[in-house]
């Protein structure tokens, strides 16, 4: 999925760093806030990122995936020249979760944003292994933005 801005639809659009930040659904984010929770964890990646709610994250888990369900978190790594992909976050899962595991809402938005970007540089979670090494990287991310150890 290399998805554009236009391919996304009519969705307010701007750039952080060199990350395209698509949003469709404005009730869920704080601007201000997003710009600078993105801007400390994305450098100088070059990817999109779409703010979107669970149908719309639901209905790309099922065209991509085959899962008909919403998740939190999708990545689509691009393997050709610098654009590292597309990360797709539902704003209304991270919301949920925040609340359920009594996490900030940016903190937990901010995990799963480097577990996406993970993603997108090769990092995946399929052995014990890789999945060890892939939390030690967002521990050492997060820790570096301030946040604790998620998974504590």
């Amino acid at each position: 999925m290399t998805d554009t801005p236009d391919t996304f639809g009519n969705d307010d659009h701007f750039i952080i760093n060199n990350t395209s930040v698509i949003i469709d659904d404005e009730k869920w984010i704080n601007r201000t806030d997003l710009h600078r929770w993105v801007a400390r964890v994305v450098g100088q990646d070059e990817f999109s990122l779409l703010l979107t709610n669970d149908t719309r994250i639901q209905q790309l888990n099922n065209d991509f995936r085959g899962k008909d369900k919403p998740t939190n978190v999708l990545s689509f790594p691009n393997d050709e020249g610098d654009y590292l992909g597309d990360i797709a976050i539902s704003i209304e899962t991270i919301e949920i979760e925040a609340l359920q595991q009594e996490k900030e809402f940016y903190h937990h938005f901010t995990h799963m944003l480097v577990h996406g970007l993970l993603h997108l540089k090769g990092y995946d979670h399929d052995s014990e292994q890789d999945a060890e090494e892939m939390e030690t990287l967002e521990i050492k991310i997060l820790a570096d933005t301030g946040i604790e150890n998620p998974y504590i």
